[in-house]
């Protein structure tokens, strides 16, 4: 099942640094196929209610970011920037898993939004 999460390209940890994507790929090893199966029960996208109209009208900073790469996201994160009145943060050369692809830029944009 990993190998065949990890061979698609929405989920691929391909471009990420090979000790990292390692790492990775043993943590996923850990997990029980149970466990798999009720977390995509349970988070799947068809599990969890959609609350984008909410997040935009949150009184706090709010970013809304993707990597390139996950076109879908990508689309759905400048939709929301838009109707917030901000811009999406969308990381060049990072897809779904944009936190263990590019952690620096995710950083970077965190730091930004908090800056006053």
């Amino acid at each position: 099942f990993i190998g065949e999460w990890l061979a698609n390209p929405l989920t691929s940890t391909a471009g990420v640094d090979p000790d990292v994507r390692a790492r990775d790929y043993a943590l996923r090893l850990e997990n029980s196929a149970a466990g798999l199966a009720a977390a995509l029960r349970g988070l799947g996208q068809a599990t969890v209610p959609y609350c984008g109209d909410q997040l935009t009208d949150l009184p706090i900073p709010v970013m809304f970011i993707a990597g390139a790469n996950d076109t879908r996201y990508a689309g759905l994160a400048r939709t929301m920037a838009a109707r917030r009145g901000t811009r999406a943060e969308i990381v060049r050369g990072a897809g779904h898993n944009l936190i263990l692809e590019d952690p620096g830029a995710v950083a970077a944009a965190v730091r930004r939004l908090l800056e006053p």
